[in-house]
């Protein structure tokens, strides 16, 4: 799931790929120290990118990953602009 929609591991891809199409580069600049809990484990960073246009844009990003036998089962992932 990202931002409320519900999607598959090429769901996710096709995500990860709008960021490779809209970014020159893009980076995490900040990353929290990951939390488990379970099979869960909850991280948050912040994504820094240059637009192929020259705009720069930071991303808040939070992100819950289920494991399941050592392997993604699932992932929930909320992102948003970081107001400057």
């Amino acid at each position: 799931m990202v931002n409320g929609r519900r999607s598959d591991l090429r769901g996710y891809s096709e995500h990860l790929g709008r960021y490779m199409r809209e970014y020159e580069r893009f980076r995490i600049s900040e990353l929290d120290e990951p939390i488990a809990a379970d099979d869960r484990v909850v991280t948050s960073y912040t994504l820094e990118g240059e637009k192929r246009n020259g705009e720069k844009e930071e991303m808040a990003v939070m992100a819950i990953w289920r494991l399941e036998d050592g392997k993604v089962k699932s992932l929930h992932e909320v992102d948003a602009p970081v107001e400057g």
